[in-house]
């Protein structure tokens, strides 16, 4: 038996998950701008985490994950800073990312 197929462009929400944080590492491109992605479908909240350096333009992957009804947040920081400000920010508690 396979599993069934979605389509990319379609929502699909799993109420498992809505409202959670996610933090992507490696947000801003491949697997990790596909995981923001899929994980916006499925209502999280998500923490795009990027290096500054990296030649990928971040802001692709933020209006992909907003385009799907997402809410992100992009941060260029060690995994800490990510996981810290990300619950910061989506707690109310700090409004600057």
């Amino acid at each position: 038996m396979t599993a069934p197929r979605h389509d990319s462009a379609t929502p699909v929400r799993d109420d498992g998950l809505a409202g959670k944080v996610a933090v992507i590492t490696g947000g801003a491109s491949g697997i990790g701008r596909a995981l923001a992605v899929s994980f916006a479908r499925a209502g999280t909240l998500s923490v795009i985490g990027h290096y500054p350096k990296d030649p990928h333009d971040v802001r692709e992957a933020v209006n992909e994950v907003e385009a799907v009804g997402g809410v992100p947040l992009s941060v260029s920081s060690t995994l800490a800073g990510l996981v810290r400000r990300g619950s910061c920010w989506f707690s109310g508690t700090s409004r600057e990312a």
